[in-house]
């Protein structure tokens, strides 16, 4: 029988700003907001029912008694993976399996209940019940996302990612820039508890990991050292040999791609957590959390612009983080450099400075509406229009200095005409 495998989740550290420019002092958060969970189903119950799923407890470690096939889940390209879960006890077993990943989506088939959660589009859950003796069976395929995607779209996609992404900004957005993982593969999850016994037990665990086969994986090796050396002959200035086999005649060139644009994902997630966007992962899949910065919390404890009709302080709070991650931000150019790093931060605090103070006296702005999710986004709308009006009128005073120069230059010309003559 396998030992289970302990998955490290990958999610970083908040990002901590001693200094603001006008709002803030020293301070953080002192909790930081919960992420949400997906829909209970009839295995899952909350604190008060008697049930943390995840949570510590003081209840004995229980030993993983099921079956599972195969051993070493190896997605054989392009065919589909079949994973069969048998229960070889003699006791009715409930079963909760939790999956994600970059490459691969699963079908749970017949499980009792089963839905996407969280906030990327493979992730999902799938629940069980097992009497002695029997199966139940789920099936790992390639997802096609990527497979028509160009390669110097997949160049280009560490600077236009987060652009891509916000030009369809849903209203829930559910979308693969969201994964938090560090291995694309992704992992399938199983746990077990014996049923009727949920309060008496921990559950069971098994975690494994989805690996592609052994000649994709040489064959994206081969071309990540190709690519190597050509970028290293050119920066020696040596010959370039670009006459290699060709990689977009053969099928693992999708994987390259996708694998790439995974490094940009994960890339440009370090450059969220700036703007106060961090993702989080735990049982019920990954979610957003935006940490409070002082600023914020200053501007909405001020009554002058605390808005009722965005709901309650923290509603408050939530929304002017949301708007800040979602709509002022940049991309870095460079983001190894640290200059531009640092740079990025003092725009940010900058640009939170600047929005807060063009705000001051938001309470009086009225967004009612039927729902409070109506009333955010007539909000964020009004937000949005103030800021393409300040566009056009930086763009309007950008137009009247390059007319006073060139005004400026004709002026010049008169009172030296000889030397406009060459």
């Amino acid at each position: 029988m396998t030992t289970p495998r302990k998955f490290t989740d990958n999610f970083a550290a908040y990002t901590e700003y001693s200094r603001f420019k006008k709002f803030g002092r020293e301070s953080r958060s002192p909790g930081r907001a919960a992420a949400p969970d997906s829909p209970k189903t009839s295995e899952e119950t909350d604190e008060k029912d008697g049930k943390k799923i995840g949570a510590k407890s003081s209840l004995p470690d229980a030993p993983f008694l099921l079956e599972m096939s195969p051993e070493k889940l190896v997605v054989p390209y392009p065919d589909p993976l079949e994973v069969t879960v048998k229960n070889p006890t003699e006791d009715n077993q409930t079963l909760r399996c939790q999956f994600d990943s970059y490459y691969f989506l699963v079908d749970f088939k017949d499980a009792k209940s089963s839905g996407q959660h969280g906030v990327t589009p493979a992730a999902a859950y799938g629940c069980y019940e097992l009497g002695p003796g029997e199966s139940c069976s789920m099936t790992i395929r390639t997802t096609d996302k990527i497979k028509d995607m160009d390669l110097k779209n997949i160049y280009d996609y560490e600077r236009n990612a987060e652009k891509r992404r916000r030009l369809k900004y849903p209203k829930k957005p559910i979308d693969i820039a969201y994964y938090n993982y560090d291995r694309p593969e992704g992992f399938l999850k199983i746990k077990h508890q014996k049923k009727g016994m949920e309060n008496e037990t921990k559950w069971a665990v098994r975690e494994e990991q989805l690996y592609l086969t052994d000649d994709i994986e040489k064959k994206i090796k081969l071309r990540e050292d190709e690519i190597s050396k050509i970028r290293r002959a050119k920066r020696n200035g040596e010959p370039v040999n670009n006459k290699t086999t060709d990689p977009n005649t053969s099928e693992f060139m999708k994987f390259y791609k996708m694998k790439m644009a995974h490094k940009a994902t994960r890339t440009h997630q370090k450059w969220r957590k700036v703007w106060g966007e961090t993702l989080v992962n735990n049982d019920n899949g990954t979610h957003r959390v935006f940490e409070p910065e002082s600023d914020v919390r200053e501007f909405v404890q001020n009554k002058e612009n605390y808005n009722k009709t965005l709901g309650s302080e923290a509603d408050n709070i939530v929304f002017w983080e949301k708007v800040f991650a979602k709509e002022y931000r940049r991309d870095p150019r460079y983001p190894k450099e640290i200059e531009e790093r640092n740079h990025l931060r003092r725009e940010k605090m900058e640009t939170r400075d600047r929005v807060l103070s063009r705000n001051s006296g938001f309470a009086k702005f009225l967004f009612t509406s039927g729902t409070l999710e109506e009333a955010t986004k007539k909000a964020e709308k009004f937000l949005l229009d103030q800021k393409k009006e300040d566009w056009e009128i930086e763009n309007q005073k950008m137009e009247q200095l390059r007319r006073m120069e060139e005004e400026k230059k004709a002026m010049e010309k008169k009172k030296n005409p000889c030397c406009s003559i060459m």
